[in-house]
């Protein structure tokens, strides 16, 4: 504890063990505070004159400005036309300025138009399935009017002239063939190459007659007999049966 001895000293008032609190002089913390205020002032100032800069160099001429205020005002006004335009005139989902900028007469002589046209285009489509239909017909008569078998597969009499077989015999035979053969030519078929080579066997008629009538040339003629004649030969030679010496003997005339 200090003593009242010592020189200057001067008890304190305040209890022992409170904080002690310095005190500025007010000179002092007025002018710290002027500093501050002359400080946000300086800042203010420069965000003001930055700001000023920045409008200055992004803001578009007047001429600029006052085109696009223009167009606005114009925009403005026909959208407030087309608005007040009346809608009782308009089909439902149709554009309001679109359909207000149409005269009513050019809008019915367009529809007259567009009803006519659509006619027209019904009738079109109505002849060109005709046509179709009459193409079919032609084609299949031109398939009956070339010479084939199916030509004449109808007709006993002539199935019998050109093969020497009936229709029966006829279909067996391409049934036993018709493993052992191939086409020869793409646009006939197996029967058609049948038919071919018994007209040739049975009537030795030539290959250009042959070709003329099957409508092919008559390198494809040789080709189909060269092709067929030996299968036909290896396939139908058990079917030929050799009378023997005796038999033969036996039913030769008298006078041999």
């Amino acid at each position: 504890m200090p003593t009242a001895d010592v020189v200057g000293y001067k008890p304190s008032e305040e209890p022992i063990g409170t904080k002690t609190i310095l005190k500025m002089p007010d000179s002092a913390v007025h002018t710290s505070y002027q500093g501050e205020i002359d400080n946000g002032d300086t800042k203010l100032e420069r965000f003001k004159r930055k700001r000023k800069r920045e409008e200055t160099t992004h803001r578009p001429p007047d001429d600029v400005q006052r085109s696009k205020e223009a167009s606005d005002e114009v925009a403005s006004e026909s959208s407030g036309a087309c608005l007040s335009s009346d809608d009782s005139r308009m089909e439902p989902g149709a554009d309001p300025c679109t359909e207000a900028t149409v005269p009513k007469v050019l809008h019915d002589d367009l529809k007259h138009k567009y009803s006519q046209l659509s006619a027209e285009c019904v009738n079109l489509r109505l002849e060109i399935d005709k046509l179709k239909s009459e193409n079919e017909e032609l084609k299949a008569t031109l398939t009956n009017t070339q010479f084939s078998f199916s030509s004449i597969k109808s007709k006993a009499v002539q199935v019998l002239f050109f093969t020497g077989l009936t229709s029966v015999l006829f279909e067996w035979l391409i049934h036993k063939l018709k493993d052992s053969v191939e086409v020869v030519r793409g646009s006939m078929n197996l029967k058609d190459h049948l038919l071919i080579i018994l007209m040739k066997l049975r009537l030795g008629l030539c290959n250009k007659d042959i070709a003329f009538r099957f409508n092919v040339t008559e390198s494809d003629i040789s080709n189909i007999l060269r092709s067929w004649l030996p299968v036909m030969s290896a396939t139908l030679k058990p079917l030929i049966k050799w009378p023997s010496k005796h038999a033969v003997l036996k039913n030769m005339p008298k006078m041999f």
